[in-house]
């Protein structure tokens, strides 16, 4: 399974995206938190104005999983 979601204004991203974080975690599905988008990062006063250094992020935000190649390990995308 692969879902995609991207909010636009917090506070609800953040307690959406700890959300589906958990229960990526529950499911076994691979979680990545690519940004926090401008308005976020400049409320945490990170100092990429887009929230796209990871190092930046809180730690339960520095996750990236990434999903298994289609056809399994050594598989090919065609």
């Amino acid at each position: 399974m692969t879902e995609v979601v991207a909010c636009a204004s917090p506070p609800p991203v953040v307690r959406v995206a700890r959300s589906i974080r958990d229960d990526c975690a529950a499911a076994g599905v691979p979680f990545l938190f690519k940004q926090t988008g401008s308005v976020l990062a400049k409320e945490w006063g990170l100092r990429d104005a887009k929230g796209e250094d990871p190092r930046e992020l809180p730690t339960d935000f520095r996750v990236r999983q990434w999903p298994a190649p289609l056809g399994g390990a050594g598989g090919t995308l065609l």
